[in-house]
């Protein structure tokens, strides 16, 4: 049994309609589901997830301990496995490759299940991201020893309930590093680790904004959206390869890590 969790933040209501109409395909999959919501979440969408019959936390802290507090949920929870999803991603996971969502998740027997983009999805994103992201992903694979760059940072988690809990109760991170410490931890407990590449994981952004792409083209909103994020995408790569060293001495590995399924 798997326990799907989320996070959600979204004051002006962007995701509405793709919530209104994907939401019951994730019902048909998971059963009812957990959303740690931001109490700036506006009320007509919080309206529209509590009609639906979604089961709502309020976070009165940051975002990041609104990741935690989902982890949690789904490590309290009777289930065996914790999945949990932006749920941006989430819902556009579901309306794009909803097959696709249903294969992972009757996926069982690892410890760790690394949701990974496969290169179509990867490509759907910005250049700056592709660049910041790729670099992460590249130092992160050597630090964790695996032969293969991979995929942290699609914003999908999927692991048993024992690795689940072992993160929530050994994190510390409290900013954007946590991307790269709840690998860490994830390898510290996982005794089998296996692979997904999704094309579900698409860049998920520009569904949030059909209105100004419609308006003045995706080209000219992407560079809009690029110059805003710049500062962001930097410091978040420095935080991510800071908390990730510290857990792994700073030392690449020279273990190849080759189970699971690619």
């Amino acid at each position: 049994m798997i326990k799907l969790v989320s996070v959600l933040h979204d004051p002006e209501s962007r995701l509405f309609d793709l919530a209104r109409d994907n939401i019951g395909k994730l019902r048909y999959l998971f059963g009812t589901f957990t959303i740690v919501v931001s109490r700036k979440t506006s009320s007509m969408m919080l309206t529209l997830l509590k009609d639906m019959g979604i089961s709502l936390v309020y976070d009165d802290g940051s975002m990041f301990l609104a990741y935690r507090e989902a982890l949690k949920i789904g490590a309290l929870s009777p289930a065996d496995y914790v999945m949990l999803v932006d749920f941006d991603r989430l819902l556009v996971w579901a309306d794009q490759q909803f097959d696709e969502l249903a294969k992972v998740k009757e996926t069982e027997g690892y410890d760790y299940l690394l949701l990974e983009r496969t290169q179509d999805a990867f490509r759907t994103h910005p250049p700056l991201q592709l660049e910041t992201e790729y670099m992460c992903n590249f130092y992160l694979s050597k630090l964790f020893g695996f032969a293969e760059t991979k995929d942290f940072f699609s914003g999908a988690w999927f692991f048993s309930k024992e690795v689940a809990w072992h993160i929530v109760e050994s994190s510390t991170v409290e900013n954007n590093g946590f991307y790269g410490e709840w690998h860490a931890r994830a390898r510290e407990k996982a005794k089998n680790i296996g692979f997904a590449q999704c094309n579900g994981l698409e860049w998920e952004t520009p569904y949030q904004y059909r209105k100004e792409i419609d308006s003045i083209g995706m080209e000219a909103w992407m560079k809009v959206f690029e110059e805003k994020d710049k500062g962001h995408r930097m410091g978040n790569f420095y935080l991510i390869l800071k908390e990730v060293m510290k857990l792994t001495d700073g030392k690449f590995k020279e273990i190849a890590l080759t189970s699971g399924r690619q």
